[in-house]
């Protein structure tokens, strides 16, 4: 993981500043940003997988943010007590859901450019939803997709 790639900006609800999140996050608060920055995908509960649901370790979010592996495992621990986060273990390390997931892929967060699937439908949000919409016009459904995969155009 590279802190040297693009720089865009990551919507954050400001309803995180609420007293009850700010008792409950703490000094997380770093950790669980950096989890919504990393999802890559999310499912049809709404969770954000942090690189599409890869196991990855400690070291690896060390290696971005430099804090310490006891920190994190004390971050990570905090934030899955409150269910900001979900943690999966996987014998290659943690798989890590962000719940209720904020963050949405739009034109803006891809410097202006369409996304589509690999099967050629364009991604587009309306009414809060990701949609995906056929090539022949068809109806349209909730896009549910790992965009890993989509292709910018």
């Amino acid at each position: 993981m590279d802190n040297s790639s693009k720089k865009y900006i990551i919507p954050i609800s400001n309803g995180i500043l609420e007293k009850k999140h700010c008792s409950q996050i703490k000094n997380s608060l770093w950790v669980f940003i950096w989890c919504i920055d990393k999802a890559t995908k999310i499912d049809k509960d709404g969770i954000g997988w942090v690189l599409g649901g890869k196991p990855m370790k400690l070291d690896d979010i060390e290696k971005d943010l430099g804090i310490p592996a006891r920190t994190l495992q004390r971050d990570l621990s905090n934030l899955k007590k409150y269910n900001y986060i979900k943690i999966i273990r996987a014998p290659y390390g943690l798989k890590i859901g962000v719940c209720k997931i904020q963050k949405r892929y739009a034109k803006s967060v891809l410097s202006g450019k369409m996304i589509y699937t690999p099967t050629g439908e364009e991604i587009v949000r309306k009414n809060g939803k990701l949609m995906a919409i056929p090539k022949d016009g068809g109806n349209w459904k909730v896009f549910t997709g790992d965009f890993k995969d989509v292709v910018k155009r």
